[in-house]
């Protein structure tokens, strides 16, 4: 009799252990499952970062070479509308200062009224053709229709000897850029040719080397693992 009870005492045993054990097996797999997730959650997030610095950069790198190259060939850049110039003269001061880098945005003629600060094409034969920035101190428009603008310097005594035309307006000021100066004497640097390489392509050369060197180990690891697959088949069947 006792040794029944000592029987079945054993077996409870044994399958309160086989629980506990159960138990501890099913733990430790969610456990792994866990952290197998956290894992594949903290790739997706490196991915999506690695793949959002990439875009910006490039996106950066466009942005300047335009804005460089349309500076470089004597046009203004333009982006969505906005424009920007450097101040080479001190007419406008105090309100725009020498050297300041501006933003103009595209505007109608329509919307241009006295008091506002425009830039235009002026037609002074001291500055033919060259961007001019000055506030508008009045309106007209013409016989046939057309708007012109009388404008003056904020620094100057008296207004200027020739009108803005409707046909030559750029666009209204804004303001000034933040380190305008800054990005001014930068695209002055990049304008020459060895340093824009340094900064702006060898960059790019470095990182397209490196994307290949990237590609080229995935490609070789996927080999590798085609090879270890092909031999654990090959032990299989033998």
């Amino acid at each position: 009799m006792g040794k029944v009870k000592n029987v079945a005492k054993e077996n409870k045993n044994s399958k309160s252990d086989q629980k506990h054990t159960k138990v501890e097996t099913e733990s430790k797999s969610e456990k792994d499952n866990t952290k197998v997730q956290n894992n594949k959650i903290k790739a997706k997030i490196g991915k999506f970062l690695r793949g959002t610095g990439d875009v910006l950069y490039i996106v950066i790198f466009v942005v300047a070479v335009y804005v460089f190259y349309t500076t470089y060939i004597g046009q203004i850049p333009s982006l969505c509308g906005f424009r920007f110039l450097k101040a080479v003269g001190g007419s406008m001061e105090p309100t725009i200062t020498k050297g300041e880098c501006i933003i103009i945005k595209t505007v109608p003629a329509d919307e241009i009224k006295k008091g506002d600060v425009i830039t235009f094409f002026s037609d002074d034969p001291y500055i033919l053709g060259y961007p001019n920035t000055h506030r508008v101190v009045d309106v007209v428009e013409t016989d046939e229709g057309y708007k012109e603008f009388v404008t003056k310097g904020d620094s100057n005594v008296g207004v200027d000897t020739v009108t803005a035309k409707e046909g030559k307006l750029i666009g209204k000021y804004l303001g000034d850029i933040w380190l305008g100066r800054a990005i001014t004497k930068l695209f002055k640097l990049l304008s020459n040719r060895t340093v824009y390489f340094i900064l702006m392509i060898l960059p790019i050369l470095l990182g397209l080397i490196v994307n290949i060197i990237d590609l080229v180990r995935i490609i070789l690891d996927y080999d590798e693992d085609e090879d270890e697959e092909l031999d654990n088949e090959e032990t299989c069947v033998v």
